[in-house]
């Protein structure tokens, strides 16, 4: 055995029941995917309650991990039976959650003696505890004991540090929530993870801010998964043009500026193409308070289509003149990639992740200018002007991040790490 690794599953087994994955689940469930797949691995499922940590049995741990896989990675139907084995298993971590609770309060243990008999014997094999989604870390003690106590290293993926750079954007008291996970991740974390440059920027600036030192990490773009590598390119056949904007609707989306930019064209006079809004409704603030009312006032110009499937979508996005991208900030710009993989153009805002992301091939534009955005969108869905079959002919050097090179530059990170830790 090469190593054991406390995975973090708290995140999964909450999601558990859900029919389609966010970003960070598809992370989370890669990464546990991908140590179940060692052989060298002995992966031991684990998760936070306050600050204890329980143990799940190997065998939800293997049912989580195989039912997730064929509904959120191969995409198929789960059978009623399958429903209901998520659901106990669910109801299991449930109850191994309050367990780890009441031990803790009975007697003080922050670890279950079945974690203490897992790890008895392991003489030299490193330890590792690997959370991949930001669930819990909040309770620091927990993270120093296990490095006291068990003799773990810890690490952590970030995903973002929007909560902390920009709390106009999340909802009240996440930003300071935020702050905390990622002082323990700075503090405690043994190696990072990061999705992109600008993350690993923004987290080495936030470490410096709280005087923390700067924990080695590695900076590993997410990959693709591999249903957006095999759908063949469509022309636009649709007799009105249609863009897409894609996720949650929430202040940060910014899908106010699209929606500014389809007022200025309907004042135009022109063709008005269609903008369809692939997502469910988040919170709201200042910030995009009125855009449902003003969404809705656009019809049949604007249309909501709400969450659908990653079937429907592919659909969706082989028949769109582009993705339309105006977010204020994120860390990392999945739905630019994954259109850009499928040969679709992408308009986006000029914000650093989307210069990493697109590589070039999409078209930045500031996300305060409704008249660029309107403008862009007449370009793009006129077939007379070159705009969009120049856009379409730049996507041929587009280099993908896929899951297999993320993998073996997580190994590599890792063994650096070790080597560093074995010198010392």
């Amino acid at each position: 055995m090469k190593r054991i690794v406390l995975y973090d599953c708290g995140r999964l087994m909450a999601r558990a029941k859900s029919a389609t994955p966010t970003g960070i689940d598809r992370v989370d469930l890669r990464y546990l995917d991908h140590f179940l797949n060692d052989p060298d691995t002995e992966v031991i499922g684990v998760g936070q309650k306050s600050d204890s940590l329980g143990i799940y049995a190997d065998a939800d741990v293997a049912t989580i991990h195989r039912l997730l896989c064929r509904r959120w990675l191969d995409r198929a139907p789960l059978s009623d039976a399958d429903k209901r084995t998520v659901t106990r298993t669910y109801l299991r971590g449930k109850v191994m959650s309050l367990g780890a609770k009441l031990g803790r309060k009975l007697t003080g243990a922050r670890f279950p003696g079945a974690l203490h008999r897992r790890l008895a014997g392991r003489g030299d094999t490193p330890l590792f505890y690997f959370n991949g989604s930001h669930k819990g870390l909040t309770k620091e003690p927990l993270f120093a004991a296990m490095k006291a106590e068990l003799g773990a290293q810890l690490i952590f993926f970030v995903h973002d540090m929007i909560p902390v750079d920009f709390p106009q954007y999340v909802r009240p008291g996440h930003d300071e929530k935020h702050a905390v996970r990622m002082r323990i991740a700075a503090r405690q974390g043994d190696l990072i993870v990061w999705n992109s440059i600008y993350s690993k920027d923004r987290f080495y600036a936030f470490a410096d801010r709280e005087g923390i030192a700067h924990p080695p990490g590695v900076i590993l773009h997410i990959g693709v998964e591999p249903h957006f590598q095999v759908l063949p390119t469509s022309d636009v056949t649709e007799e009105r043009p249609y863009f897409l904007i894609v996720g949650t609707v929430e202040p940060r989306k910014n899908l106010r500026v699209l929606l500014e930019a389809w007022e200025l064209l309907r004042a135009r006079g022109g063709p008005v193409p269609e903008l369809r809004i692939i997502g469910k409704r988040g919170w709201v603030t200042g910030a995009n308070e009125g855009d449902a009312e003003r969404a809705a006032s656009l019809a049949p110009d604007v249309v909501e289509l709400d969450r659908v499937s990653d079937d429907a979508l592919m659909v969706q996005l082989s028949g769109a003149c582009a993705l339309l991208f105006p977010s204020f900030t994120e860390g990392w710009g999945m739905p630019l990639v994954e259109a850009a993989v499928m040969g679709l153009p992408a308009i986006a805002s000029d914000i650093p992740a989307f210069h990493e992301a697109g590589q070039g091939c999409a078209l930045l534009l500031s996300p305060d200018s409704p008249e660029a955005w309107a403008d862009a969108v007449t370009r793009y869905a006129d077939p007379s002007l070159p705009d969009r079959a120049t856009a379409l002919a730049g996507l041929s050097r587009f280099a993908p991040p896929l899951w297999p090179a993320h993998f073996d530059g997580f190994e590599v990170a890792l063994a650096e790490y070790m080597r560093n830790v074995a010198e010392k």
